[in-house]
């Protein structure tokens, strides 16, 4: 049974790399008046994490409630096996646990999901699924839920497809800014046909280059009007969603923000002696990207394994994995990161039992680093101008903020965990929530006679699932990859 009837549709607008600060300079600026004015009612928190994460692996904890190493997601990719150095693309299938959209399914309630992260293929679930820029429109087709969504959304909605790939910006950040503005009017397009024909319970959409154009809004002037625009047809779309029936969620993920240089992990560690390549000092041409499952492994080609004590992946994240042998594993997992803190780049390293608790911690980073702020990490000497890991050591990188009638108004609240996001969801949806959740429900963000009438509840555990049926053929994921590559996800 429900804790309580939904009293309003729950809408979460991902902005990937957004922070308060941000969103507090272009409500001034005037570029998001909607925003401007909503949040002066609306509950407004920080958000944090335990340890430092890659975006993705921030997003899955927040709509699973677990860290990391329960549902196994650090980050696009993981080792083959706790032993080895194959490494291997992730899909959905290596989700083992609920999301807040399989909770709502099991009650025969609905999900619209547009563009978050593994949702490829798509879950099987009342409502829609469209990976957009996780697929290519040829995938499209395979890759939405139910099959004939894409055909419907070309055909009813005049969503283009082909307009919801994403990229980095390049030579041309006007023209790149430009693509985002129309990549995510169609994104909404969408949205708002879905909502209008067959409305859902719960809608989540990620808007993946808000981080990228304030990066280009703060300091490229030329670039600056354009990435206006792009903020200011946010904003509509923002008003037109939200509604009296509508509670609005504005969440983004703990991070960096911008950088102004890279620490090139694999560089050092080639320097002091604990990488060796192949053929000498690996730069980072093409070839050297990672793009899909065949290319992670061909990249392990270029290290020389019997000379190498520790590599970090070259698909590029902050995580080191040491490949000592065992009796000098501990030895060499020591001195490394005693000598990475005396790096200038370094604010701390984490051993993973000190990050991680749970039943894939064997496949979890033997060390990760937390980078100060503004300064990005890469295997190689550059990086995506947004840094991919938390590196603010105050936590101030991510953001929630959210508007509706279960909710208390105006209130700032104390940093919250991006763990208490999917119990939120819950609550505000009239589920339950599952006992196995790590986080909880911030009551300070509900409206006292809410919870009075509606106390929260706490219902069976649901942290596991039946794989996925459905696979990806070598073609898709080679494609799929290569965009998240041009994101920057990938290295």
């Amino acid at each position: 049974m429900n804790q309580l009837e939904p009293r309003s549709r729950i809408a979460v607008i991902g902005l990937a790399g957004a922070t308060l600060s941000a969103l507090d300079t272009l409500a001034r600026d005037g570029v998001l008046p909607f925003v401007a004015q909503w949040q002066t009612t609306a509950v407004r928190a920080p958000l944090q994490s335990a340890a430092p994460l890659t975006s993705v692996a921030a997003w899955i904890t927040m709509v699973t409630g677990r860290t990391a190493a329960e549902h196994g997601i650090f980050d696009l990719y993981r080792k083959q096996s706790p032993e080895g150095h194959q490494l291997r693309a992730l899909t959905s299938r290596d989700l083992p646990c609920e999301t807040v959209w399989s909770l709502l399914n099991r009650e025969g309630r609905k999900t619209t999901v547009l563009d978050l992260p593994l949702t490829v293929p798509p879950p099987r679930i009342e409502g829609h699924v469209l990976p957009g820029s996780w697929a290519t429109p040829r995938q499209l087709k395979l890759g939405c839920h139910p099959s004939d969504l894409s055909k419907r959304l070309v055909e009813q909605a005049g969503v283009q497809l082909d307009a919801l790939a994403m990229s980095e910006p390049g030579d041309d950040p006007v023209a790149w800014v430009e693509t985002q503005i129309e990549r995510e009017a169609q994104l909404f397009r969408a949205l708002r046909f879905l909502r209008d024909s067959e409305p859902a319970d719960l809608v989540l959409i990620l808007a993946r280059a808000f981080g990228l154009v304030y990066a280009l809004y703060a300091a490229n002037r030329e670039a600056r009007p354009k990435c206006a625009a792009y903020f200011r047809a946010l904003d509509d779309n923002l008003r037109e969603l939200a509604g009296t029936d509508t509670t609005l969620f504005l969440i983004s993920e703990p991070g960096a923000g911008r950088s102004s240089h890279t620490f090139a992990v694999n560089a050092w560690l080639a320097e002091h002696g604990y990488l060796a390549w192949v053929d000498g000092p690996a730069a980072r041409p093409s070839e050297y990207k990672a793009v899909d499952t065949d290319q992670l492994n061909r990249q392990a080609k270029l290290i020389d394994w019997e000379r190498t004590q520790a590599y970090a992946p070259l698909a590029g994240t902050a995580a080191i994995h040491i490949a000592a042998a065992d009796a000098d594993y501990k030895a060499v997992r020591d001195r490394l990161a005693e000598e990475l803190l005396a790096a200038p780049e370094v604010h701390r390293v984490w051993k993973r039992e000190d990050l991680y608790e749970g039943p894939h911690i064997d496949i979890a980073p033997d060390l990760v680093i937390e980078t100060k702020p503004g300064v990005a990490i890469s295997p190689f000497s550059s990086a995506p101008d947004a840094a991919r890991f938390d590196t603010v050591p105050d936590g101030s990188g991510g953001a929630l903020l959210a508007n509706g009638p279960q909710l208390r108004h105006g209130i700032s609240l104390p940093p919250l965990s991006i763990l208490d996001v999917a119990p939120l969801l819950c609550y505000c949806l009239g589920l339950p929530i599952p006992a196995d959740l790590k986080g909880a429900v911030p009551v300070d963000a509900i409206d006292p006679g809410v919870l009075a009438a509606s106390p929260v509840q706490v219902g069976p555990g649901g942290s596991g699932r039946a794989p996925e049926e459905r696979v990806l053929d070598p073609q898709a994921e080679t494609v799929i990859l290569k965009r998240l590559q041009d994101l920057g996800y990938l290295e």
